[in-house]
């Protein structure tokens, strides 16, 4: 067992108290699993944990044998494992699941893709892993389709956000677009709907972070664009948001107006397009009310900042984080940002963080892990192992929305990330690592 200690600070900002609070007691890590996958607890658009009162269920990706990654879903309880279950495979270390639980209880797993389609399996019983369905294959010929985020409704069907690509036949990509996939769980998992969301056909790659979310039977969904053609990266990226009131039917923006698909530069469903900057996004996420709350990061050459975008009744804030800048002081916000928000609106961020010197890339080994709770007048450090010599800590994911088995949070939400070496080499193995935390 990894015991892990928090820091207390204290400091002034703005005329406002700000305080930092030390959690009363000491905090157990478990070490998952010292087999990870380089991306073992990748990307934040996945949600990688769920809760049922006193048991979490938590998705990890390990090296496997046979040139294979292996899915891994575990079961914790009282801080220890449970069960571990190898739930299926993936050709490349790209492959993480997203998991959700359906109204009655089950679990579903999203997984696989990048270079193939993805795969689903759920639990047969509720809160129950030791029995998973067979492997059901959303595919499309000559595709890859990976970084799935997903949410399932009240009335059996899930909607499935995903990137798919053509494959040459070396594998290389190309015709990039973001898929909206809607799929009836009650019915063999029959696709009742695949809808291209954003496509740039006459490029050969693009990355469309992209996340959803359901409340009061209203889908929203984030997303960014990145194209790369060759090597050669477009400079100009966006962000954008995007919603749902007829179950996928049609889409809207924030002003309300329907949005023409698929999206482009030119779409009135853009936030914001630069030429100055690569933009990063989180998850999203939503207060009690509904407002929907998401991480932007800016980011060139010469300098990097984080925002926090909100959108709510036709509106649209961006604030920049000011409050988390002070704490973690000489360092640099890395680009993969995890939110959450409790039923009291308490806004949870956890991200990992480098030295702020031009050498410091997002790969680095310096990387270390921030988690930070934001309420109205505070801000307060939850974890954060800056002094660790462990190795570089990044890719953390904690729990995301909840539509089924909570009140919302009623706790800090559980904390995962991945310690160790890191390749940009998809099918490459090193070990890293994967810890989970429960505070």
């Amino acid at each position: 067992m990894k015991k892990i200690y928090i820091i207390l600070l204290i400091s002034i900002m703005s005329g406002v108290l700000i305080s930092h609070n030390l959690i009363p007691k000491d905090v157990d890590g478990i070490i998952m699993s010292e087999e990870g996958s380089s991306r073992a607890t990748a990307y934040v658009e996945s949600n990688k944990i769920l809760s049922n009162k006193e048991t979490k269920f938590v998705t990890y990706l390990e090296n496997g044998y046979d040139n294979k990654f292996r899915v891994m879903l575990a079961e914790i309880k009282k801080n220890r494992i449970q069960k571990n279950v190898c739930v299926g495979y993936s050709l490349t270390n790209h492959g993480g699941a997203s998991i959700k639980f359906d109204k009655t209880g089950r679990i579903y797993i999203v997984y696989g893709g990048h270079t193939s389609g993805l795969k689903i399996r759920y639990s047969k019983k509720p809160f129950d892993i030791s029995d998973l369905s067979k492997e059901i294959k959303i595919t499309k010929k000559g595709t890859g389709l990976t970084y799935p985020s997903f949410e399932i409704d009240d009335y059996n069907n899930m909607h499935l956000i995903c990137r798919k690509m053509d494959l040459n036949e070396d594998l290389s990509p190309s015709k990039p677009s973001l898929n909206y996939f809607k799929i009836d769980i009650s019915n063999g998992l029959k696709i009742l709907s695949d809808k291209e969301l954003i496509s740039f056909p006459e490029y050969k790659y693009g990355n469309f972070t992209s996340s959803i979310a359901i409340k009061d039977n209203i889908i929203s969904i984030i997303y960014r664009i990145y194209l790369k053609d060759n090597k050669e990266e477009l400079k100009k990226t966006s962000y954008g948001y995007i919603k749902s009131v007829d179950f996928g039917k049609n889409f809207l923006n924030y002003r309300n107006k329907r949005v023409q698909l698929p999206i482009d530069f030119n779409s009135n469903s853009n936030l914001e397009i630069s030429e100055k900057f690569l933009c990063y996004i989180s998850n999203i996420s939503y207060t009690s009310s509904g407002e929907i709350k998401f991480i932007l990061t800016e980011l060139n050459k010469k300098s990097e900042n984080s925002y926090l975008i909100s959108i709510d009744n036709k509106m649209y804030k961006k604030e920049r984080l000011n409050n988390i800048y002070d704490l973690v002081h000489e360092r640099k916000i890395n680009v993969y940002v995890a939110i959450s928000i409790d039923r009291d609106d308490n806004i949870f961020l956890a991200f990992s963080t480098l030295p702020n010197t031009k050498d410091e890339s997002w790969d680095s080994p310096n990387n270390r892990i921030s988690y930070f709770k934001i309420s109205k007048n505070n801000v307060d450090l939850i974890y954060n192992n800056i002094k660790s010599t462990e190795g570089m800590s990044w890719l953390p994911n904690i729990e995301q929305n909840r539509n089924h088995f909570s009140n919302r949070y009623k706790d800090i939400p559980m904390l995962i990330f991945s310690e160790g070496e890191t390749t940009n080499d998809l099918y490459r193995k090193v070990n890293s690592k994967v810890i989970s935390i429960d505070f």
